[in-house]
Order: C-alpha cells, then sequence, then structure tokens
C-alpha cells in the first residue's frame, strides 16, 4: 500500500516539474513579445495552439466514444465468448 503512495508522489512530483518548466518558458516568451511590443502575435500564437489542440481533443474524444459504442453495440456480441489462441 505505502508503494502505491509512493509511485503517485513521485508522478504527481514529475507533472509538477513539467507544468514549472512550461510556464517558464510561456513567461520568457511574453517577456520577450513583450520587450519589442509584439504581444498581439504571441496572443495570437497561443491561441491558435489552444484551438488546435481542442480539436485534436475533440476528434480523439470523438474517435474513442464511436470505439466504446461500436464495441458495445457489436452485431458480434456471441465472438466474445469464445475462447481465442
Amino acid at each position: 500500500m505505502r508503494r502505491n503512495y509512493l509511485h503517485i508522489i513521485i508522478v504527481c512530483a514529475l507533472v509538477l516539474i513539467l507544468l514549472i518548466i512550461g510556464a517558464v518558458n510561456i513567461h520568457t516568451n511574453w517577456l520577450w513579445f513583450q520587450e519589442i511590443e509584439y504581444e498581439r502575435v504571441y496572443l495570437t500564437i497561443m491561441l491558435a495552439r489552444v484551438k488546435l489542440g481542442a480539436a485534436v481533443a475533440l476528434a480523439l474524444a470523438a474517435t474513442l466514444l464511436a470505439n466504446v459504442f461500436i464495441r458495445k453495440f457489436s452485431l458480434f456480441r456471441g465472438a466474445e465468448n469464445k475462447k481465442h489462441l
């Protein structure tokens, strides 16, 4: 049981480190674009990344949901009871 908590703590620490690194990169880029007075360009870039990520996430979710429905309502329900070698 204690070993599971250790794994959870390690994974959470790694995720936190990755989030901090990402935040530092975003902040550094923001400061640079601010220095050259192109904040609008950086905001456009970030908005495009967010929109693209959301579109990909929706496509992936739709594909996954379609696969779940196909599996659940399959016409080949009897085949799942057969043993495969």
